[in-house]
């Protein structure tokens, strides 16, 4: 999960969790996150318990980055890569994607390049992004004051 440090700020960080375990020896699943929830909220409010300490021991986290708007961290899933925008940029202006290390939990490559429709107007990179199956990369975007969605050519 990449968490902004706040809502307008363009850092933040990566925290990976230990879903096997959060699942299987305390119960967390996706309709039950209370848990996980209440064992930082307790040790924001100075206190603590065993099982609380264990449970966060199930997340991991990042040091803290440029993250961009935060939202877009999408895995690949046909080579496991993770990729997040770090900056849309602007209408013909340069956008900038970066790949996220999964063992450090930060940015080791970067990719940077200049939009452009599939019939060659300049377009400002929207903030999501995503992949299909056979690993091409698609982002929103509006072009002509309408919601598109383009294909970043080639596999990353």
């Amino acid at each position: 999960m990449m968490y902004a440090a706040a809502s307008n700020a363009k850092t933040g960080w990566v925290a990976k969790y230990n879903l096997s375990k959060l699942r299987n020896t305390y119960k967390v699943s996706s309709s039950r996150m209370d848990l996980l929830r209440h064992a930082f909220y307790v040790l924001m409010q100075g206190g603590d318990t065993s099982e609380y300490k264990a449970v966060r021991k199930c997340v991991t986290y990042g040091s803290r980055f440029t993250t961009g708007h935060g939202q877009s961290l999408a895995m690949n899933p046909k080579n496991g890569q993770l990729w997040f925008v770090q900056n849309p940029g602007t209408s013909g202006g340069t956008a900038t994607v970066q790949r996220l290390s999964k063992t450090t939990l930060r940015p080791y490559q970067t990719v940077k390049f200049k939009p452009r429709s599939s019939d060659g107007h300049k377009v400002t990179m929207g903030s999501n992004l995503t992949f299909d199956k056979a690993g091409h990369a698609y982002f929103s975007s509006f072009v002509a004051g309408s919601k598109k969605t383009e294909n970043l050519q080639g596999n990353y």
